[in-house]
Protein backbone atom coordinates (compact mmCIF):
# COMPACT_ATOMS: atom_id res chain seq x y z
CA UNK A 1 0.00 0.00 0.00
CA UNK A 2 2.99 2.31 0.03
CA UNK A 3 3.17 5.35 -2.79
CA UNK A 4 5.83 7.04 -4.55
CA UNK A 5 6.97 9.50 -2.08
CA UNK A 6 8.74 11.90 -4.41
CA UNK A 7 6.22 14.31 -5.68
CA UNK A 8 6.70 17.98 -6.93
CA UNK A 9 5.37 20.03 -3.78
CA UNK A 10 6.15 22.58 -1.53
CA UNK A 11 7.09 20.57 1.48
CA UNK A 12 6.92 16.89 1.93
CA UNK A 13 6.28 16.10 5.82
CA UNK A 14 6.10 12.70 7.38
CA UNK A 15 4.61 11.12 10.61
CA UNK A 16 6.31 8.15 12.38
CA UNK A 17 3.48 6.38 14.21
CA UNK A 18 -0.23 7.87 14.03
CA UNK A 19 -2.04 6.03 17.36
CA UNK A 20 -4.80 8.69 18.82
CA UNK A 21 -2.16 11.38 19.36
CA UNK A 22 -0.07 11.29 16.37
CA UNK A 23 -3.65 10.87 14.05
CA UNK A 24 -4.95 13.91 15.99
CA UNK A 25 -2.27 16.35 14.99
CA UNK A 26 -2.02 14.64 11.02
CA UNK A 27 -5.76 15.30 10.74
CA UNK A 28 -4.96 18.91 12.18
CA UNK A 29 -2.06 19.55 9.24
CA UNK A 30 -4.30 17.77 6.60
CA UNK A 31 -6.65 20.40 7.25
CA UNK A 32 -4.63 23.69 7.52
CA UNK A 33 -2.10 22.83 5.29
CA UNK A 34 -2.57 23.07 1.53
CA UNK A 35 0.51 23.56 -0.01
CA UNK A 36 2.30 20.35 1.01
CA UNK A 37 2.13 16.20 1.20
CA UNK A 38 1.70 14.51 4.57
CA UNK A 39 3.10 10.74 4.44
CA UNK A 40 1.91 8.32 7.18
CA UNK A 41 3.27 5.38 8.91
CA UNK A 42 2.79 3.01 11.39
CA UNK A 43 2.96 -0.53 12.92
CA UNK A 44 -1.05 -1.08 12.94
CA UNK A 45 -2.14 -0.45 9.20
CA UNK A 46 -5.63 0.27 10.08
CA UNK A 47 -4.43 3.59 11.77
CA UNK A 48 -2.89 4.68 8.32
CA UNK A 49 -5.91 3.38 6.85
CA UNK A 50 -8.20 5.41 8.95
CA UNK A 51 -6.50 8.44 7.96
CA UNK A 52 -5.98 7.94 4.07
CA UNK A 53 -9.29 7.49 4.33
CA UNK A 54 -10.73 11.09 5.12
CA UNK A 55 -7.85 13.38 4.80
CA UNK A 56 -5.09 14.34 2.23
CA UNK A 57 -2.76 11.93 4.08
CA UNK A 58 -0.82 9.41 1.99
CA UNK A 59 0.76 5.74 3.07
CA UNK A 60 4.56 5.55 2.81
CA UNK A 61 6.95 3.52 5.04
CA UNK A 62 9.07 4.91 8.04
CA UNK A 63 12.60 4.81 6.35
CA UNK A 64 10.92 6.64 2.99
CA UNK A 65 9.91 9.28 5.69
CA UNK A 66 13.28 9.22 7.02
CA UNK A 67 14.53 9.59 3.47
CA UNK A 68 12.49 12.54 1.58
CA UNK A 69 10.62 14.57 3.94
CA UNK A 70 11.61 17.47 5.18
CA UNK A 71 9.91 17.42 8.18
CA UNK A 72 9.66 14.08 10.48
CA UNK A 73 7.11 13.81 13.29
CA UNK A 74 7.90 10.72 15.63
CA UNK A 75 4.60 9.61 17.03
CA UNK A 76 6.02 6.19 18.45
CA UNK A 77 5.80 5.96 22.20
CA UNK A 78 9.12 6.97 24.46
CA UNK A 79 10.03 3.37 24.61
CA UNK A 80 10.24 2.59 20.54
CA UNK A 81 11.93 5.59 19.81
CA UNK A 82 15.34 4.84 20.19
CA UNK A 83 15.38 1.66 18.64
CA UNK A 84 13.64 3.24 15.42
CA UNK A 85 16.12 6.65 15.48
CA UNK A 86 19.48 4.04 15.59
CA UNK A 87 18.02 2.11 12.70
CA UNK A 88 17.48 5.01 10.66
CA UNK A 89 20.86 6.99 11.47
CA UNK A 90 22.48 5.73 8.56
CA UNK A 91 19.79 7.27 6.32
CA UNK A 92 20.12 10.57 8.20
CA UNK A 93 23.50 10.39 7.89
CA UNK A 94 23.10 10.57 4.14
CA UNK A 95 21.12 13.59 4.09
CA UNK A 96 23.30 15.25 6.40
CA UNK A 97 26.27 15.11 3.44
CA UNK A 98 23.96 16.80 1.46
CA UNK A 99 21.96 19.18 3.15
CA UNK A 100 21.05 20.07 6.77
CA UNK A 101 17.57 21.25 5.73
CA UNK A 102 15.25 19.06 7.69
CA UNK A 103 14.02 19.33 11.16
CA UNK A 104 12.72 16.41 13.25
CA UNK A 105 9.84 16.65 15.68
CA UNK A 106 9.82 14.87 18.94
CA UNK A 107 6.14 14.46 20.85
CA UNK A 108 7.31 11.36 23.50
CA UNK A 109 6.83 12.03 27.04
CA UNK A 110 10.08 12.29 29.06
CA UNK A 111 12.33 12.17 25.90
CA UNK A 112 14.61 15.44 25.45
CA UNK A 113 15.54 16.47 22.08
CA UNK A 114 19.42 15.45 22.75
CA UNK A 115 18.48 12.01 22.98
CA UNK A 116 16.76 12.41 19.82
CA UNK A 117 20.10 13.35 18.45
CA UNK A 118 22.32 11.82 20.19
CA UNK A 119 20.48 8.35 19.12
CA UNK A 120 20.61 9.84 14.98
CA UNK A 121 24.52 10.76 15.90
CA UNK A 122 23.87 14.34 14.65
CA UNK A 123 22.61 17.19 16.23
CA UNK A 124 19.64 17.66 13.82
CA UNK A 125 17.53 20.47 14.16
CA UNK A 126 14.53 19.30 16.45
CA UNK A 127 10.92 20.77 17.45
CA UNK A 128 10.02 18.95 21.28
CA UNK A 129 6.21 19.18 21.24
CA UNK A 130 3.55 18.36 24.15
CA UNK A 131 0.30 18.72 22.60
CA UNK A 132 -3.24 17.34 24.26
CA UNK A 133 -6.33 15.81 22.78
CA UNK A 134 -8.25 19.16 22.67
CA UNK A 135 -6.37 19.67 19.77
CA UNK A 136 -9.03 17.51 17.67
CA UNK A 137 -11.95 19.99 18.30
CA UNK A 138 -9.41 23.48 17.53
CA UNK A 139 -9.12 23.80 21.81
CA UNK A 140 -5.58 22.32 22.08
CA UNK A 141 -2.43 22.94 23.65
CA UNK A 142 1.26 22.64 22.26
CA UNK A 143 3.48 24.18 23.81
CA UNK A 144 7.11 23.48 22.04
CA UNK A 145 10.70 23.85 22.50
CA UNK A 146 13.73 23.79 19.77
CA UNK A 147 17.11 22.96 19.69
CA UNK A 148 19.55 23.45 16.63
CA UNK A 149 16.87 25.67 14.95
CA UNK A 150 17.59 28.98 16.09
CA UNK A 151 19.81 30.78 13.25
CA UNK A 152 19.48 28.15 10.95
CA UNK A 153 16.63 29.78 8.16
CA UNK A 154 15.41 26.14 7.25
CA UNK A 155 14.52 24.44 10.38
CA UNK A 156 13.38 28.33 11.38
CA UNK A 157 10.99 28.55 8.88
CA UNK A 158 9.02 24.87 9.16
CA UNK A 159 8.50 25.52 12.89
CA UNK A 160 7.00 28.76 12.46
CA UNK A 161 4.80 26.48 9.43
CA UNK A 162 4.06 24.10 11.95
CA UNK A 163 3.08 26.68 14.69
CA UNK A 164 0.93 28.64 11.27
CA UNK A 165 -0.81 25.36 11.31
CA UNK A 166 -1.83 23.59 14.29
CA UNK A 167 -2.16 27.33 15.67
CA UNK A 168 -5.84 27.03 14.06
CA UNK A 169 -6.05 23.86 16.40
CA UNK A 170 -4.39 25.21 19.27
CA UNK A 171 -2.36 27.96 21.52
CA UNK A 172 1.23 26.80 20.95
CA UNK A 173 3.30 28.43 23.83
CA UNK A 174 7.11 28.59 23.65
CA UNK A 175 8.78 27.44 26.93
CA UNK A 176 12.46 25.81 28.13
CA UNK A 177 12.77 22.56 27.71
CA UNK A 178 13.45 22.02 31.70
CA UNK A 179 9.57 23.03 31.78
CA UNK A 180 8.36 20.21 29.76
CA UNK A 181 7.79 17.89 32.59
CA UNK A 182 5.72 20.35 33.96
CA UNK A 183 3.74 20.80 30.59
CA UNK A 184 3.57 17.07 30.18
CA UNK A 185 1.52 16.77 33.14
CA UNK A 186 -0.60 19.96 33.51
CA UNK A 187 -1.57 20.40 29.95
CA UNK A 188 -0.64 16.93 28.48
CA UNK A 189 -2.26 14.96 30.70
CA UNK A 190 -4.61 17.60 32.44
CA UNK A 191 -7.93 16.50 30.49
CA UNK A 192 -7.71 13.14 32.18
CA UNK A 193 -7.72 14.99 35.40
CA UNK A 194 -10.63 17.33 34.21
CA UNK A 195 -12.70 14.52 32.86
CA UNK A 196 -12.28 13.02 36.24
CA UNK A 197 -13.63 16.06 37.72
CA UNK A 198 -16.57 16.08 35.25
CA UNK A 199 -17.46 12.88 36.22
CA UNK A 200 -16.90 13.42 39.92
CA UNK A 201 -19.50 16.62 39.39
CA UNK A 202 -22.00 14.38 37.69
CA UNK A 203 -22.12 11.89 40.34
CA UNK A 204 -22.39 14.77 42.73
CA UNK A 205 -25.29 16.25 40.63
CA UNK A 206 -27.09 12.69 41.02
CA UNK A 207 -26.29 12.13 44.57
CA UNK A 208 -28.42 15.83 44.98
CA UNK A 209 -31.37 14.04 42.64
CA UNK A 210 -30.92 15.01 39.24
CA UNK A 211 -31.13 12.12 36.66
CA UNK A 212 -27.50 11.07 34.93
CA UNK A 213 -28.51 12.52 31.70
CA UNK A 214 -29.14 16.03 33.56
CA UNK A 215 -26.44 15.59 35.57
CA UNK A 216 -23.95 14.62 32.99
CA UNK A 217 -25.18 17.70 30.64
CA UNK A 218 -24.82 20.07 33.22
CA UNK A 219 -21.24 19.44 34.62
CA UNK A 220 -19.76 19.21 30.60
CA UNK A 221 -21.60 22.65 30.26
CA UNK A 222 -20.51 24.37 33.14
CA UNK A 223 -16.83 23.15 33.03
CA UNK A 224 -16.81 24.40 29.06
CA UNK A 225 -18.31 27.30 30.06
CA UNK A 226 -16.51 28.19 33.20
CA UNK A 227 -13.53 27.59 31.02
CA UNK A 228 -14.23 30.01 28.34
CA UNK A 229 -15.33 32.92 30.30
CA UNK A 230 -12.20 32.25 32.27
CA UNK A 231 -10.22 32.26 28.86
CA UNK A 232 -12.18 35.43 27.62
CA UNK A 233 -12.00 37.68 30.44
CA UNK A 234 -9.50 40.30 31.88
CA UNK A 235 -10.60 39.18 35.40
CA UNK A 236 -8.16 36.40 37.24
CA UNK A 237 -10.13 32.96 38.02
CA UNK A 238 -9.75 33.64 41.96
CA UNK A 239 -12.12 37.23 40.72
CA UNK A 240 -14.29 34.98 38.43
CA UNK A 241 -14.70 32.55 41.99
CA UNK A 242 -15.56 35.63 44.00
CA UNK A 243 -18.26 37.12 41.77
CA UNK A 244 -19.95 33.79 41.99
CA UNK A 245 -20.12 33.89 45.23
CA UNK A 246 -22.61 35.90 47.64
CA UNK A 247 -22.47 36.26 51.64
CA UNK A 248 -24.20 33.09 53.04
CA UNK A 249 -25.56 32.07 49.59
CA UNK A 250 -25.39 28.27 48.11
CA UNK A 251 -21.56 28.78 46.44
CA UNK A 252 -19.79 29.87 49.62
CA UNK A 253 -21.12 27.32 51.63
CA UNK A 254 -20.14 24.73 48.54
CA UNK A 255 -17.10 26.53 48.38
CA UNK A 256 -15.54 26.36 52.12
CA UNK A 257 -15.88 22.47 52.00
CA UNK A 258 -13.45 22.70 48.91
CA UNK A 259 -11.49 25.06 51.24
CA UNK A 260 -11.53 22.88 54.16
CA UNK A 261 -10.41 20.08 52.33
CA UNK A 262 -7.52 18.97 50.73
CA UNK A 263 -8.77 19.60 47.21
CA UNK A 264 -5.69 21.76 46.25
CA UNK A 265 -3.19 19.66 47.45
CA UNK A 266 -4.64 16.66 45.80
CA UNK A 267 -4.29 18.68 42.44
CA UNK A 268 -1.07 19.69 43.16
CA UNK A 269 -0.25 16.40 43.97
CA UNK A 270 -1.93 14.16 40.49
CA UNK A 271 0.23 17.21 38.56
CA UNK A 272 3.46 16.60 40.18
CA UNK A 273 3.00 12.89 40.40
CA UNK A 274 2.79 12.97 36.37
CA UNK A 275 5.69 15.04 36.35
CA UNK A 276 7.96 13.18 38.17
CA UNK A 277 7.15 9.93 36.13
CA UNK A 278 7.99 12.27 32.65
CA UNK A 279 11.28 12.68 34.49
CA UNK A 280 12.09 8.87 35.08
CA UNK A 281 11.12 8.76 31.33
CA UNK A 282 14.06 10.71 30.60
CA UNK A 283 16.75 7.94 32.48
Amino acid sequence: MNQNIEVDIDLKIGFVGVGHMGSILARALSSAATDCAIYVADKKEQHILDLIDDTSCLSANAEDICKTCDIVILGMRPQGQPDFLKSVKGIVSERVNTSTDFLFVTMAAGVPMASVQNNLDYKVPVMRIMPNTPVAIEAGAIPYCTSCVDGNRGAEAKVDFLKSCWGKSAVLPRVDESQMDAVCALSGSGPAFVYRFIEAMANAGEAAGLDAETASLLAKQTVLGSAKLACDSVKSVGELADEVCSPGGTTIEGVNVLDASDFNDCVRDTVLASARRSKELSK
